[in-house]
């Protein structure tokens, strides 16, 4: 005899699920329990839109799906505060939800809705086992949707009579084992697409580079950095693609972020999309002629805007810049002579700004400054750091 909230549980913990997002309640508070049971770590909240937002986290930052279990009707209702939001965010999460009985079906039974026909325009994959055999191969498929291609939510609606219900006709009533999906798949680019984005940046009088939250979340960071060491060219991050890149590094123009879009002729942008935080990759923000050379792991992505998609590469972020270093002949860099009035507009507005940016931090005036009291902050964590180091070296 299996028990339904077992057989779900096996299914995550078969899958490599480490965590549980949620908030207890009929009829998945037994899913919970026995995920527990398994050594699954259940984190509880007070409401289902930060259980979702937690598990949206949880997925950006491990690059695997935050799974999350929730009650039907008012639950579910709940997490659509965060499922667009993963879906705009590309943030791979999956959300089990609990749901009236099959057999109570339009008698207006506790917490009936229709949540597929909710959730569907805003998931990647929205499913309902009619039968107890198929609960694993419905989560597993969900799981997997979740984070392989572009990241986003998806959704399992789990009726309460196969969560609470005992079968003994599944495979002589022992649960069905899953294998674990160790890794998403990754792809490189064409190498004639790879051949002219080289051609483009080798020819390119005012080049940049704009690092974006794909990367992060791709860990694209040490062929980026060695992209941009050696090339030299000057780079922007998006707000999300802080990090991946030192913000200390002197090709580092995000004090000239306007003039670097204005004027740059050739842009690789590496997981970043052209959505409102870019200005659309459109002018009168970006120049009239730019040429983008966009890598995406989602062809959806590429040459959105009107924008030509003749130079973007489809493929993963890091292998993508891997090609891009191997294609680049003679270890060329883009040299002092050829940066000219660019590079040199870009200094000047980086001084200007950051030195507006340090007369603000060094206000003393009540109330306080954000930028002084970020200067405060960054002063004590940087000692911090220095004493930490000292003990360690010790």
């Amino acid at each position: 005899m299996v028990y339904g909230a077992a057989l779900i549980a096996q299914a995550l913990r078969d899958l490599g699920v480490q965590v549980l997002f949620g908030l207890p309640g009929l009829p998945v508070i037994d899913i919970a329990q026995e995920a527990m049971n398994l050594g699954i770590n259940f984190i509880s909240f007070r409401n289902e839109q930060a259980a979702v937002l937690a598990a949206s986290a949880y997925g950006y930052l491990t690059a695997r799906p935050g799974v999350v279990v929730c009650v039907g009707g008012p639950g579910v209702l709940n997490t659509m505060a965060g499922i667009p939001h993963a879906a705009a965010n590309a943030w791979p999460i999956l959300i089990l939800a609990g749901s009236a009985e099959t057999h109570n079906a339009n008698k207006a039974a506790f917490q009936e809705m229709d949540a597929i026909n909710l959730v569907s325009p805003h998931c990647k994959l929205a499913l309902r086992p009619p039968y107890p055999h198929m609960i694993p191969d419905f989560i597993r498929d969900a799981y997997r949707a979740a984070f392989f291609g572009r990241p986003g939510p998806t959704f399992v609606d789990l009726p309460a009579n196969l969560i609470l219900g005992t079968f003994k006709e599944l495979d002589g009533g022992k649960a069905k084992r899953l294998r674990r999906i160790e890794e998403v798949p990754r792809g490189m680019a064409d190498q004639v697409g790879v051949r002219r984005a080289v051609e483009a940046l080798m020819g390119a009088k005012s080049p940049l580079v704009v690092v974006g939250k794909g990367a992060a979340y791709g860990r694209a960071e040490g062929p980026i950095r060695e992209f941009v060491e050696r090339t030299r060219i000057p780079f922007l991050p998006t707000p999300m693609g802080k990090g991946i890149l030192p913000d200390s590094s002197p090709l580092n123009i995000s004090a000239a972020r306007s003039t670097a879009l204005k004027h740059a002729d050739v842009v690789l942008l590496l997981g970043a999309r052209l959505n409102w935080i870019l200005s659309f990759g459109l002018p009168p923000k970006w120049a009239p002629n730019v040429k983008i050379i966009q890598v995406d792991l989602s062809a959806d992505e590429l040459g959105k805007n009107g924008h030509d998609p003749s130079l973007s590469l489809l493929g993963d972020v890091g292998l993508v810049c891997e090609q891009l270093l191997q294609a680049l002949s003679g270890g060329w860099q883009y040299d002092a002579a050829q940066k000219g009035k660019y590079w040199q507009a870009l200094k000047e507005t980086k001084g200007r700004n950051e030195a507006k940016a340090r007369k603000k931090a060094e206000s003393s005036k009540v109330p306080m400054t954000y930028e002084h009291a970020f200067q405060i902050i960054k002063k004590e964590v940087d000692s911090f750091r220095r004493r930490r180091m000292g003990m360690l070296c010790m």
